[in-house]
């Protein structure tokens, strides 16, 4: 009996991790840099700096807590191109900043 091997480096594979590892690269480029830039262009202190840094982290906890249930919801595929979206128009907001 012979068994079928499916490929692991499909097009859509490559998408998705291309996709992710970009997402990921933004996040912790601005988690490092938020801090920074709240003590440099709004003279905010070093500790309200790091609360902001903080609160950056916890909403992304709290948003990755609930996207569990919006994935049962509404499929996995929409949820991501939503999010993904959502990501992009506010990455791109902190240039407004």
């Amino acid at each position: 009996m012979e068994v079928s091997r499916q490929k692991l480096w499909t097009k859509d594979f490559l998408i998705v991790s291309l996709i992710n590892f970009t997402i990921t690269l933004i996040f912790y480029l601005l988690m490092v840099t938020i801090a920074g830039y709240a003590v440099e262009n709004f003279n905010a202190s070093t500790s309200t700096a790091g609360l902001v840094s903080s609160i950056f982290i916890i909403g992304t906890l709290f948003g990755r807590l609930g996207t569990g249930r919006i994935i049962g919801d509404w499929g996995s595929k929409k949820t991501f191109f939503c999010g993904l979206l959502l990501f992009m128009l506010s990455t791109m907001s902190y240039f407004i900043a």
